[in-house]
Order: C-alpha cells, then structure tokens, then sequence
C-alpha cells in the first residue's frame, strides 16, 4: 500500500472543495469590482475627453477676446476702462486685464489694487499669445509690436479648470502644457504648488496617461493621469466589498473542511496514512484440547492508544464505500509479522483474514500472495469471505476471486454462514475449505428457536460436503461441550480469549504451551 500516493489523494479530495468555495466567490467578486473599476475609467476618459473640447473652446474665445483687447487699446481713457469692466463681468474667470508697456510697467488697468506680476516674464513676441501660471493664477498675455505694448489677462485658475470636479472617479490628475512646460496641475480642484512638479511625478507613478491636444493652439497641451484597471487600484468601498466577501467565502470554506475532515470516509483515510489501525488476533482453538492452533486477525481503530471507534462503527460503513481493501493490506501485514514468529514453533498454526468481497480484486489478491510467498506462509494463510457482503450483481466476479485465491494456494473459508441469501448457492458451485458458524446461531445452542435449527441444518450440510467448521462467539462449556457432541472441531470466543494485540498474543501462546 503506497501511503504517500494515498496521502496526496487524500489531501487532494479533502482540500479541493473548500479551495473551490474560498476561491470562486473571491474571484468572481474580484472580476466584478474590476469590471466596475474598467467601466469607471471608460467614463473617465469620455468626460475628459467631452470637457476637455469645450474647455478648448473657452480658451479659443479668450484667446479671442484677448487679441480684441488688444486691438481695442489706444488710449487709457474712459471708454476702454469701461470695456475693460465690460470684459471683467462678462468672463467670471477674469480677475484682470491689465496694459502694460515694453518694460512691463502697467500703463492702464481697471482696478486701483494691482496684483504684483512683477516676476512675470513678458517675451515681446507678437506671433502668439503666452501662457505662465503665477501661484494660483494663470497670466495670458499678448504684444503689440506696432503699439509696443502687452495686454495681459489674469485669470483664476480654479475658473480655467472647473470641469476637474466633474470627473466621477476616486483619483486622477490633470495636468496643462503650454509649449511642452507644464502650466498647472491638479487633482478634483486640489493644485500642485508651482515648481512642484517633482512631487507631482512621484505621485502620479504607475498611473496610466490619455492626453488631448489643443485644436486651435497647437501649444496648448491637456494630459489626464489615472489608475488603470488592476486589484490595487480598487476603491476603498471596492476593497472593502471584496475583503467581506473573502472573509465569508473563507468561513463557509472551513465550515466545510472541518465537516469533511469529519466524515468518516476521510476520517479512515488519514487513520489508514496516520498507522491508527492495526490488527488484533483471536485464538482459534481445538475445542478437543484447548490448544491454540490458529487466529483470526480483527481490525481495531486505536489513538492516542485508546480505543477510537469499534468495529462496527466503521467496518460496515468501510465495506459499503469500498475502504476495506486498506484493511486488507494492514491486516495482511500484521499477519505475516506474527506468523513469522509462530510458524517456526508450529508447522500447521494459520491466521485467517475477514475480507470484503465487494472491496477485492485481482490485483490485490496478487499483491497479497505475492507478499506470502515471499516468505513462504502462503500455506499459513486463509482468506474469510463474508457472505452477506457477496451481491448479486458481482457474482461471476466473486466466483474468479475464489478461483484465484484457490489458484495462488491460499485457502477461502465462507464467513457468517447462514446470515446472507446468497450462501447456499455458493456452497454449491465453490469449493470451500472451511464454514464459519455465526455467533448468532453458536449463542442459540439448546434453545427452541429458528436460530438454533438452522445450527443444526448447517452441521449436517458441512458433514455431508465434508468441509471443516469453525464456531465462533463461543462463551459457555455447554456451548463448547454441544459443538464437540456435534462434531464441531475449531472455535473461537470469549470462552478462550478476548482479541488481543500480537505482543499479547504472542506472550498468552507461549503461556499456554507451557501449560500443555
């Protein structure tokens, strides 16, 4: 029996239902938060794209305007300073407009309170207008080469990006070029200090870039920053969302494998890779002489050297989910070490094992003999056969699994005679080398019962067929003293010894040879 192999199999099917259940609803919420996150950024980058042109057009009427104010000027008289005041009401975004002669010096302004722009560079190029940020405003100026002056518009910043806090999305930047230099930057409304872009390009690291380029000024440059579409961008509702369901996809999991990992089929299993089962031997003996001429290897389920569950708590259940084949080779081994011992002492002792018929096959009984012969025991060794476990639908296959074990030299007795339906027949057409009498029918002896008759019945059949039998739950003289009366020769039961392990065993044979 390969432990490992059966070690990894086991694990395998303990395991892979509760990973299934951990997983999928992760995975499935996971899929779900980053479709939503996709679908998030897709509108995004719609809106960005949607205000962006119309913010394109806001500046185009400004850079409009600008050239209009610019040509309006010849005189800082009253006229144009109520143009100037017209300008200011009819774009919010305006805070001034200044003229400002070759030497940036204000020449003509509608406010009394002028804000310093002194450290502003004016360049006298006529061919465009130019864009500088001064804290948080945005300085458009443009020069009149024939005039020799500039007109100069002071706009507020938060006016030229109002459309940032109209992008739904957790975290994104925006950020203003104006000839490959970057104007202004922000973030829903929140702007980048000047001269702080090193910490605008740490912050936007691993961020994905859509850009849009200015149809009427081809100087004019807007970059949108934002998260892409993986695990660690997610919101943080998002994560929340995902980090309840792993919780509770984890508890249902574990509810899972504990209830699992305490079925009894598992439960066998790892008893099996764990050593937990070992096999007990119960004397059989000549009921003529007490002597101890054989045993019959018993499963037991011991942990924590304590018995864990008897044998009718799981042999049953074993035999029904095709598990007995591992007490087979447990019960096979055990044997083999204990007649090791004993054979040498006594060349006709045998120990006979209980198999399920519907849990046997070819290949194991191979294994098994092949194991004996090994050690030259095969002559040592009987295989019992349970009748009630022999179905009607595997018949033929039971019928070559008794041929075989005759074929490999191995003797078959039929177990539990007379308590299944199917006995009789194969009594009939199969040779047998022994029948064992049931405790139930031993416990009838002198009785009127039903019981008790077929006791009788069976005696006269094995007489006839000539077939040895064994009788087992033996617990009186007067149960012993009858089957001897009635030719019974082989026993087992309490009357003689309780199942005991092969150090046990072993100790109480060498005792009773002493006494005889």
């Amino acid at each position: 029996m390969n432990l490992n192999k059966l070690y990894i199999s086991s694990t395998i099917q303990l395991l892979t239902p509760p990973i299934i259940i951990a997983t999928i609803p992760i995975i499935i919420v996971l899929l779900l938060e980053l479709w939503a996150e996709n679908h998030h950024v897709q509108e995004l980058k719609y809106s960005f794209e949607k205000l962006t042109k119309q913010a394109d057009k806001q500046t185009l009427i400004i850079d409009q305007e600008l050239l209009a104010s610019n040509k309006q000027f010849q005189d800082c008289n009253n006229d144009f300073l109520q143009y100037l005041r017209k300008l200011e009401s009819q774009f919010p975004a305006v805070i001034d407009v200044y003229i400002l002669n070759q030497n940036a010096e204000v020449i003509c302004a509608n406010d009394k309170l002028l804000i310093d722009i002194s450290s502003v560079e004016f360049k006298t190029d006529p061919s465009a207008a130019q864009v500088k940020r001064l804290n948080d405003k945005i300085i458009y100026s443009l020069y009149d080469q024939q005039k020799q002056v500039f007109t100069v518009w002071i706009i507020s910043v938060k006016y030229v990006w109002a459309f940032s806090r109209l992008l739904d999305h957790g975290d994104y930047w925006l950020e203003r070029l104006y000839k490959q230099q970057t104007i202004l930057i922000s973030n829903q409304d929140h702007f980048v200090k000047q001269n702080d872009n090193k910490l605008f390009a740490k912050q936007r690291s691993g961020f994905q870039q859509t850009s849009y380029l200015s149809k009427h000024n081809s100087d004019i440059q807007i970059n949108l920053y934002f998260k892409g579409m993986n695990i660690t961008n997610l919101g943080i509702m998002a994560k929340t969302r995902v980090l309840i369901i792993s919780i509770s996809a984890l508890l249902i999991a574990c509810i899972y494998y504990r209830k699992t990992k305490n079925k009894l089929a598992t439960q066998i299993k790892f008893a099996v890779i764990n050593h937990e089962f070992s096999a007990n031997f119960q004397p059989i003996v000549n009921l003529n002489n007490n002597h101890w001429v054989g045993g019959e290897a018993l499963i037991r389920w011991h942990k924590n050297n304590k018995i864990y569950k008897y044998p009718d708590q799981f042999i049953p259940f074993a035999e029904k989910n095709n598990l007995a084949h591992y007490f087979h080779d447990i019960c096979t081994d055990n044997c083999i070490q204990l007649l090791k011992r004993l054979v040498p002492l006594h060349e006709s002792f045998f120990i006979s094992i209980n198999f399920s018929p519907n849990d046997l096959n070819a290949a194991q009984i191979l294994q098994i003999t092949e194991k004996l012969k090994s050690e030259n025991l095969t002559k040592h060794f009987e295989a019992e056969i349970t009748e009630r476990g022999i179905s009607e639908s595997k018949s033929s296959e039971f019928t070559k699994l008794v041929e075989l074990l005759a074929i490999q030299g191995v003797k078959v007795s039929l177990d539990d005679f007379g308590t299944g339906q199917s006995g009789l027949s194969y009594i009939n057409s199969l040779h047998f080398d022994k029948i064992k009498i049931d405790k139930r029918f031993v416990q009838a002896i002198n009785t009127d019962t039903i019981d008790f008759h077929i006791l009788t019945t069976i005696i006269d059949l094995a007489t006839k067929l000539n077939v040895s039998l064994v009788a087992e739950g033996i617990e009186t003289e007067q149960q012993k003293q009858w089957l001897i009366k009635h030719g019974v020769i082989l026993g087992q039961g309490w009357l003689f010894s309780r199942d005991l392990s092969e150090k046990q065993f072993i100790k109480q044979y060498f005792a009773k040879k002493l006494e005889n």
